[in-house]
């Protein structure tokens, strides 16, 4: 066995022994629970019945979720100046003069904007649960990319959600019944299901910080076994037992010690 042989495999060692613990002591659980949290928090308001509260329109219903607009409604046929209502159906439901197509086609943009969140939410938390060794994931995890999607997504969504509620607010005020006694007074509130998406993307921002944030000596996990049980392997720079250490390696071998000096030691030297 060669010199370069061996230092060829000591380094193969050192690099599988430096790989093996940046991938075991690199995760971010606190990142991870948070953007598990994130996921849960967007499926509850994904399935909340209450975002939009309606009251003193010509809507049949004060309460609009997201859960009406999972599968594609239709709206009734009706011929012209017959019935001045709008009528849609959906999910089994009956909804008169409480949307239009433009606040269907809406609702259904951030019912995807919010598969988006969860789906970018959860890429991170499985980054930061499994910490994986390749580049381009490690590069994705220690900036919170995932995280930063989920809040950019869940901004937009806010954002289309309040153009949602004006739309409503509008045709509420058109369609409002003629009041004899006291004036009605139209109101179009968001309810539990909005302030949901709200607090999901402030846990969003939150991950984004504990993964930023996070000092190198934080939240990593310390092997109990020695570092050398670690890099037993098929890169172990261990020498075979049969095979004799090579001749230009003389730190491997034990020589026996110089014998002593004889006589008189040289003079020294004069030029």
């Amino acid at each position: 066995m060669s010199a370069a042989s061996v230092a060829v495999r000591v380094r193969g060692a050192t690099q599988h022994c430096r790989a093996h613990c940046t991938h075991t002591t690199d995760k971010n659980i606190l990142s991870g629970v948070v953007n598990m949290c994130v996921v849960v928090v967007v499926c509850v308001a994904l399935g909340h019945p209450h975002w939009f509260y309606i009251k003193g329109g010509g809507c049949n219903v004060h309460s609009l979720g997201l859960y009406l607009f999972f599968h594609t409604g239709h709206f009734a046929s009706k011929e012209p100046q017959s019935d001045p209502h709008i009528t849609y159906f959906s999910n089994g439901q009956k909804l008169t003069d409480c949307v239009t197509r433009e606040v269907v086609v809406l609702m259904q943009v951030v019912i995807g904007l919010i598969f988006l969140m969860v789906s970018s939410a959860m890429v991170q938390t499985l980054l930061d649960f499994t910490a994986p060794p390749d580049r381009l994931l490690s590069f994705l995890r220690r900036n919170a990319v995932g995280s930063i999607i989920a809040v950019w997504v869940c901004v937009v969504g806010m954002g289309v959600t309040c153009h949602v509620g004006v739309l409503i607010e509008a045709q509420q005020v058109a369609t409002k019944p003629p009041s004899t006694t006291i004036p009605s007074h139209v109101v179009v509130a968001f309810h539990t299901g909005f302030y949901l998406l709200v607090t999901a993307g402030w846990l969003a921002v939150v991950g984004v910080g504990c993964s930023w944030l996070r000092p190198a000596y934080i939240f990593q996990e310390v092997e109990s076994t020695p570092l050398t049980e670690d890099c037993e392997g098929p890169d172990t720079f261990s020498l075979p037992p049969s095979s004799p250490p090579p001749p230009s390696l003389p730190y491997l071998t034990d020589h026996p010690p110089p014998p002593p000096l004889e006589g008189h030691p040289p003079p020294p030297y004069t030029p």
